[in-house]
Parts: structure tokens; C-alpha cells; sequence
């Protein structure tokens, strides 16, 4: 089935993040993440039981290895495909991560790219709440398919896909140092496991081109072939270990308070940035600004524009706290009674909301 399939918490408008499986050639969006004769052992269902608080989603589409089984869009324009199913389930308002399998991650690298270059603010509301990323056999490079294909019996025309797939083709290495370039002021974690056993003598990934070649990240070889890799068995698989400890790191910092303002060109600062009297007493009223402000993300400039901050108080805002910050302005200038107005005027009702709740 394609389309974004909701595996558990995708209708809770309260759930603290979004875990998207994306799977790769000829893939499916249930099939690619359980031992072919265990539906049972369906990894993402696990995450939504040990994770309740957490969205859990599995999209599926179109991807085939041979032309006569499938028509495949090129990368480019199924990435903006993508974006749009996001956008139409909610996704880009909690942080997002990412467990991608073989073409999957080439996929989201991509789509992350259009939504930082597009110039849609709901597009880039997904590039800025994105977190994380597993890659699992992910062809950075590119991989050597012809063998593969004459191996799981497809050896017809090949598709956009494929063809794209090939190793060292320029697309893929050109959208790898777009990634490389820009995986830091995203803030991104990039988690990569890459296969060790051969099918039918080949290593579909190898270690080289499963590498990305970002600092610090080192590919974790497992005792898994291009298919299974993304199959565990038990909740005490590895990678099943991994993605959960991954996402309950990223709800514990998305939970945190924003840091003590920087000290940084305090000189641009008109006004010292102190709680004012309008500020509720009630302590629910702090998770309230919790709250909104994680999943204001970067409609923050347009708020910013409603309220007229000027750009010099704004240069000053923290990277990565600007909702925060803009809340903070709000707050020490007497016009937080106004927010809700100012959240309605750009269309973000879902945030409106949040203040007129009962406490």
C-alpha cells in the first residue's frame, strides 16, 4: 500500500515525535520491516508499544527494480511527492526521525534538501524538526545493482530508480556532499549500519559506499545481508536497541528547557529580557510554552514579522531557540496576552489553542 501509513500515535496531537520508516527498491511499507514468514516481528509496531508517547508511521511507494513490474518517478520528484503526504498528516510540527532502508535514505536526503531549498515554510518546518536519521545499507554512492537485479530474477528494463542507484552516478554523489555540507547546521544525528554478508556472493552496499563521510560517524557493520538487515527479530536486536534509544534521547532534549540567553552582543539588546506581570502564575502555563514553542519551529520569523521584532533583536536570538526567544520578547514587552491573536493571524490555530485550554 502506498501513502503514509499510521502504525500508532500518528492522531495523538499531543505525541512528543515522529518515527518514519522509509524503505528502499522494491520495498514495501510493511513487508520491508518483517522476516518474510514473521508479520508478527513488524519492528515499527514494537516502537509504538515501548513508545506510546510516539508517532509511528511506515510510508509506502511506487520503487521497482524492473520497469515492467512498476513505474518508478525519479528520486527528485518523488521527494517532493513526499513532502506533500507529510505535510498532509501533521508531520513537521514534533521532531522527526528517520530509519531508512538501501534507497530510503537516499529519498529523505532528498526531500530534506527540497524542503531547505524550496522556500515553503511548511516544507521547512520538516527539514528544521528533523532529528535524526538511521540509514540501514544505504547506497551513499551508489551500489552495484546489476548483479543484484540478475539475482532476485529482474533482469527486464530497468527504471529511473535503478538507473539513478548506480554506483558513482554524479546525482548521488552531488546530493551526499549537499548532505555532508549541511548535516551539522541542521543539527542532525546520523546513525549507519551496513551489511556483512554477501547474497548469492555480493555485498549489494559495501562498507565504502554505506559511508556517508561525516566526521565522527562510523558505519556499524552487522552480521546481516541487504535484505534482513532491516528485519529484526527480537526486541534485543541491535538495531531494534539502537532506533529506540535514539528516539528517547531525542524526546528527553526536545523536553528540556531552552538555555540561559547567550551574553552574546548584549549591546543589540534594547530591553533586558525579564518575566513581566502578564506571566499566569499557574505552573501548567509553563508546559503550555513548552509545548508551543516546539512546535512553533520556523513559522517563528513569521510571528516575529507579526509582532514587528526588529531584525537587531532578533540577530541576537539563540540558533536553534528562536521560538523561545520570540516567546521571551513577547513576555518582556506586555503583548504575551496578544500571542493567541498574533498565532491565529498565520494560520496556526492548532497553537491558538493550546493557550485558550483550561488549566
Amino acid at each position: 500500500m502506498d501513502g503514509l501509513q499510521k502504525i500508532s500515535g500518528g492522531d495523538d496531537p499531543d505525541r512528543v515525535a515522529d518515527v518514519i520508516f522509509v524503505h528502499g527498491l522494491d520495498g514495501d511499507a510493511r513487508a520491508t520491516w518483517h522476516p518474510k514468514d514473521r508479520p508478527d516481528a513488524f519492528w515499527p509496531a514494537w516502537l509504538g508499544e515501548d513508545l506510546p508517547a510516539v508517532g509511528v508511521w511506515s510510508l509506502g511507494y511506487a520503487v521497482s527494480a524492473s520497469a515492467w513490474k512498476g513505474h518508478a518517478m525519479p528520486l527528485a520528484d518523488r521527494a517532493t511527492n513526499v513532502l506533500d503526504q507529510l505535510d498532509l498528516d501533521g508531520i513537521g510540527r514534533q521532531p522527526i526521525v528517520f530509519v531508512c532502508h538501501s534507497l530510503g535514505g537516499l529519498l529523505v536526503k532528498q526531500l530534506l534538501r527540497h524542503a531547505a531549498d524550496f522556500g515553503n515554510p511548511v516544507w521547512k518546518a520538516i527539514t528544521a524538526q528533523t532529528r535524526a536519521i538511521v540509514f540501514l545499507s544505504t547506497p551513499h554512492s551508489g551500489a552495484d545493482l546489476a548483479s543484484w537485479i540478475k539475482h532476485i530474477g529482474t533482469l527486464l528494463r530497468a527504471t529511473v530508480s535503478v538507473e539513478e542507484l548506480e554506483a558513482h552516478h554524479p546525482r548521488l554523489r552531488e546530493l551526499n556532499l549537499w548532505y555532508r555540507h549541511h548535516v551539522a547546521d541542521f543539527g542532525l544525528t546520523t546513525v549507519v549500519y551496513c551489511e556483512k554478508r554477501p547474497i548469492a556472493g555480493l555485498l549489494v552496499v559495501n562498507e565504502t559506499t554505506a559511508d556517508p563521510g561525516i566526521g565522527g560517524v562510523i558505519p556499524i557493520p552487522m552480521d546481516e545481508d541487504h535484505v534482513s538487515i532491516c528485519k529484526p527479530t527480537s526486541k534485543d536486536s541491535q538495531i531494534y536497541r539502537r532506533v529506540k534509544r535514539l528516539v528517547e534521547d531525542i524526546v528527553a532534549q526536545s523536553r528540556q528547557p531552552a538555555p540561559p540567553r547567550s551574553t552574546r552582543n548584549k549591546a543589540a539588546d534594547s530591553q533586558p529580557l525579564q518575566p513581566s506581570a502578564e506571566t499566569p502564575a499557574d505552573p501548567d502555563f509553563g508546559q503550555v510554552k513548552i509545548d508551543l514553542c516546539r512546535r512553533l519551529v520556523t513559522d517563528w520569523q513569521t510571528l516575529a514579522d507579526y509582532f514587528e521584532i526588529p531584525p537587531a533583536e532578533r540577530a541576537c536570538f539563540d540558533k536553534g531557540w528562536e521560538p523561545q526567544r520570540v516567546w521571551e520578547w513577547l513576555e518582556a514587552h506586555g503583548k504575551l496576552a496578544q500571542l493567541a491573536e498574533g498565532l491565529r493571524y498565520i494560520n496556526r490555530d492548532d497553537l491558538a489553542e493550546l493557550l485558550d485550554r483550561p488549566r
